[in-house]
C-alpha cells in the first residue's frame, strides 16, 4: 500500500468512530480540487494559473454592525464571472438553523462581494483583530478581479499615506474610509451559496442541481455538488494522479 491509500484509509477507518470529524481532515482534498469541480459544476473561469489563488478558506462574514464577530464559511470561490460561498458536509444530517441564517444573510447583503470584504476591513482595524487578517487582505487582493494589490513583493501602486495606514493596528473610522476608497473592490455581485453534500435527500432527484432545505417557515434552496459530481470530475483526470484516483475511491465508500 502507498501512502495516499494508506492516509484514505485511515480517514476510512477514524470517521467510524464516535467523535471523528471526517470533513475538518478531509477538507484539504475536496479543497484541492475545488477549483476544477467548480469551474465543471459551474462554469467558474479564472485567469491564472494557480487556481487556488480563487479559494479563500474560512472566509469571514460578519455577524452585524453592533460587533466585529463573524462566522466562518468553508470556501469562497472567488472566479471571474461569479462568487460563490461554499460548505461542505461529510455527514448526510447536516441542517444547521444557525448557519443557513448567516449564509443567507451574507448573500442577501446590499453590495455583495464588495460589503463583505469592506466588512473584513473593519474587522482587521477593529480593536483586538487577529494579526492574520493582515494575511487575508493580503490574499484577497492577490485575486484578480478584486481590485488594486497593495502587497507584491514589497511593492504597490497605493499612495504612501494608505501604506502608512495599512501598517497600523487599528484604524478610526475616517482613516479607514481612506484606505477603503483608495483599495476599490472591482465586484459587487451577490455571491450564490454551494452546499457540498454526500448526496441529496430521498425526496430529491439524484440529479437535481438545487439542494432544498425546510427552514424555519419557509424552504430555501441553494445550489448543490454531490459526492457522484466530484467522483465525475475525478475519473476526468489521467490514471496517473493517485491522489485523485484515491480520493474519488473513497468519496464512494464514504457514502455508506
Amino acid at each position: 500500500m502507498n501512502d495516499i491509500d494508506g492516509i484514505f484509509k485511515l480517514l476510512e477507518d477514524w470517521r467510524k468512530l464516535p467523535a471523528y470529524q471526517l470533513e475538518r481532515r478531509a477538507d484539504i482534498f475536496f479543497a484541492y480540487f475545488l477549483p476544477e469541480i467548480m469551474k465543471e459544476r459551474f462554469g467558474v473561469e479564472y485567469d491564472i494559473e494557480d487556481r487556488h489563488k480563487h479559494i479563500i478558506p474560512e472566509f469571514p462574514l460578519r455577524q452585524n454592525k453592533e460587533t466585529f464577530r463573524s462566522d466562518k464559511v468553508d470556501y469562497a470561490v472567488i472566479g471571474n464571472n461569479a462568487t460563490f460561498l461554499v460548505e461542505l458536509k461529510t455527514n448526510e444530517s447536516f441542517y444547521n438553523e444557525k448557519q443557513v441564517d448567516y449564509l443567507i444573510r451574507a448573500k442577501e447583503k446590499e453590495g455583495g462581494l464588495n460589503t463583505l470584504i469592506e466588512e473584513i476591513f473593519e474587522i482587521r482595524y477593529s480593536p483586538n483583530s487577529d494579526d492574520k487578517y493582515e494575511k487575508l487582505i493580503e490574499r484577497l487582493y492577490s485575486v484578480p478581479n478584486i481590485g488594486k494589490i497593495p502587497f507584491d513583493n514589497g511593492k504597490s501602486d497605493l499612495s504612501s499615506d494608505v501604506l502608512q495606514l495599512l501598517n497600523r493596528k487599528s484604524l478610526n473610522p475616517e482613516n479607514l474610509m481612506k484606505v477603503k476608497d483608495e483599495i476599490r473592490v472591482n465586484s459587487s455581485a451577490k455571491p450564490e451559496i454551494v452546499y457540498i453534500v454526500p448526496k441529496l435527500p430521498e425526496k430529491q432527484k439524484p440529479d437535481d442541481s438545487e439542494l432544498t432545505l425546510n427552514h424555519r417557515d419557509s424552504k430555501v434552496t441553494f445550489k448543490v455538488i454531490t459526492f457522484a459530481n466530484i467522483s465525475s470530475v475525478l475519473r476526468s483526470y489521467e490514471e496517473s494522479n493517485k491522489l485523485a484516483s484515491s480520493f474519488q475511491k473513497s468519496l464512494e465508500e464514504w457514502l455508506d
